[in-house]
């Protein structure tokens, strides 16, 4: 197993080199054609949804612009074109409630998790029904990003491929927990971005056109939302006048714009964005979206997500409190919190290599921490400071990795200069994207056209995401001990003993919060000695980690040194004697 710091200095050389007329000044860019000159496609064949999982097709458009554009699906040794498992995430994202026989109100397209399928959100009990999302029937993006940092998105494969009609695709599915797709397989790659950024929390109209036209040029296709219905979609445009009430229902992904196309607003301009509902659609699988829609580019949480930074998750061990990922935070200012700190503990001989977290404002300075132990006399194992432009989900990597022994405790601290702390707590999901058209229509019938309706006599069947309405209840649980925050007087205390129900308006005061700030490391399991990287292979990389670690100020006594050998607490030259005498050996071992 390599290393997935050096994946990351490897994408460094498949950056794509944008030529001057690749910028968010230009008036049109279309990622399918990058140099305007027929040679440079950066997105991937346009897909056909099942069910309502548009916000899947959303994410993974953007997730597989990203890996095609730095070429880092080719860098994993991943044949064809990128494409990555939709029903996977809808499967086994952590949000799902449990199944039963009588989730299935219309057998012709739709598929409940049926009984004895325990659902995916193990933060609640396996005996519950009553409360979570129904599979198969909408989510958002921040949905996505809990699955992908807490798992990975899985590539496609014969296992979680879904085709043919409505009863095959339920078989190809699955009914039950044992059935259709499996929740691990040796066929998988896993792929993680290693930043999630949400880039119309804030800002002006202008602010947020300007940071899409950015993240689209520089990262690939971004994320967004439309409401589809009311006849806001015209001979291949769309747009939903800002004095419209109606929440987004959609997901759809931006590759591109034109600053002078005409839709249906009294302003010229609009996104060039790519559908789910196949090639054919719209003649071929694409449409325009104004300027001035209410909702595409503009709405805070799913106006404009940009999932970049794709590397291929080469962490088999991924520590997290927070199967939920970012559901609240603390604001700007929280009350009485300078700091939050996690609580984890090795479960086997591991090197840490990376953490994650969420900032929740533009430009916030961070500092990361590793100690022994959560108190001033706490030992400093490593630490990590820097810089984060926007808001969202980050993973970053330590310098030097961390070699961290069984039933080590450990707890990561983080202090952010503004913005406030992502926290996973019980929640409602008030908006679920998921329209898809559910059944064929009779000659006549544009089921795009009439999309928002419902015609029986036409044997035709149409749905807007949702057989039930949301909100959905989702809950979440934490223990004691898990997560920490830090007072005004420096006092770190157990989050669960924080009013976070009063204080941040949670939905539930059930104690259920959890800082979401992640671990990401690698097991090493019957490790060759001298095999600082756990690639199962001693060999010049290795010799380039001890000769980090020689004689390091931070390799002192009672500190865990990747390259400290004999762990007598220094990186000397007996662990290079080690190294040497293990230098060529190979092991294979399976994580």
């Amino acid at each position: 197993m390599k290393k997935a710091s050096l994946l990351l200095i490897l994408s460094l050389f498949f950056v794509p080199v944008t030529a001057a007329s690749q910028s968010p000044d230009d008036s049109f860019f279309d990622l399918r054609d990058y140099y305007a000159d027929g040679t440079t496609d950066y997105t991937t064949s346009v897909r056909s949804q099942s069910w309502g999982t548009c916000w899947i097709f959303g994410t993974y458009a953007a997730l597989e612009s990203n890996l095609t554009m730095f070429r880092t699906w080719l860098a994993a040794g991943m044949e064809g074109e990128a494409d990555l498992a939709e029903y996977h995430l809808d499967k086994f994202n952590g949000f799902n409630r449990k199944g039963e026989p009588d989730d299935e109100p219309d057998d012709s397209w739709y598929t409940g998790q049926k009984d004895p399928f325990p659902g995916s959100n193990y933060d609640e009990s396996p005996v519950a029904r009553t409360h979570g999302l129904t599979v198969h029937l909408g989510g958002d993006y921040r949905i996505s990003a809990a699955y992908l940092t807490n798992y990975g998105a899985v590539n496609e494969t014969t296992e979680t491929r879904v085709s043919g009609d409505y009863p095959a695709k339920r078989i190809d599915f699955g009914y039950g927990d044992e059935d259709g797709i499996p929740k691990v397989s040796e066929e998988y790659r896993f792929f993680i971005p290693h930043d999630i950024e949400w880039l119309t929390l804030s800002g002006s109209d202008a602010e947020k056109r300007r940071r899409i036209k950015e993240a689209v040029a520089d990262y690939g296709a971004v994320a967004t939302c439309i409401y589809y219905g009311g006849g806001f979609f015209i001979n291949g445009s769309h747009y939903q006048p800002s004095e419209d009430s109606r929440d987004p229902n959609h997901s759809i992904a931006i590759v591109g714009w034109d600053d002078n196309q005409e839709t249906q607003a009294e302003e010229n301009g609009a996104w060039l964005c790519r559908n789910s509902w196949g090639s054919g659609w719209n003649g071929d699988g694409h449409f325009w979206v104004s300027y001035a829609d209410k909702h595409a580019a503009r709405h805070p949480e799913m106006g404009g997500v940009s999932f970049r930074t794709v590397q291929e998750n080469t962490f088999n061990c991924i520590h997290s409190h927070s199967l939920h990922g970012w559901q609240y935070d603390t604001g700007d200012y929280p009350l009485n919190i300078t700091g939050a700190a996690n609580h984890f503990v090795a479960d086997e001989n591991q090197v840490l290599l990376a953490v994650g977290f969420y900032s929740m404002a533009e430009n916030v300075n961070y500092s990361l921490r590793v100690l022994d132990t959560l108190s001033n006399e706490g030992l400093e194992l490593a630490q990590l400071d820097g810089s984060i432009e926007r808001p969202g989900f980050h993973l970053v990597e330590f310098d030097r990795a961390l070699f961290l022994p069984l039933d080590k405790d450990f707890f990561i601290t983080l202090e952010l200069d503004h913005g406030g702390y992502a926290f996973d707590a019980s929640f409602k999901v008030y908006t679920a994207m998921g329209m898809k058209i559910a059944a064929e229509s009779k000659p006549g019938i544009d089921p795009y056209e009439d999309f928002y309706k419902f015609d029986s006599a036409s044997d035709f069947y149409l749905s807007q995401g949702t057989v039930t309405d949301p909100p959905y209840d989702v809950y979440s649980k934490a223990l004691a001990g898990e997560s920490f925050y830090r007072d005004a007087v420096g006092q770190w205390r157990d989050f669960l003993d924080y009013d976070a129900y009063n204080a941040f308006q949670t939905e539930w005061n059930d104690q259920s919060w959890n800082f979401t700030i992640n671990a990401y490391a690698v097991t090493i399991a019957d490790s060759t000695p001298g095999d600082c990287d756990s690639d199962q292979d001693v060999d010049g990389l290795d010799l380039a980690l001890w000769a980090a670690d020689f004689d390091h100020p931070d390799c002192g006594e009672g500190s865990f040194c990747v390259a400290d050998f004999d762990q007598d607490g220094d990186v000397d030259m007996i662990d290079l004697l080690v190294l040497a005498a293990n230098f060529g050996n190979w092991r294979s071992t399976e994580f």
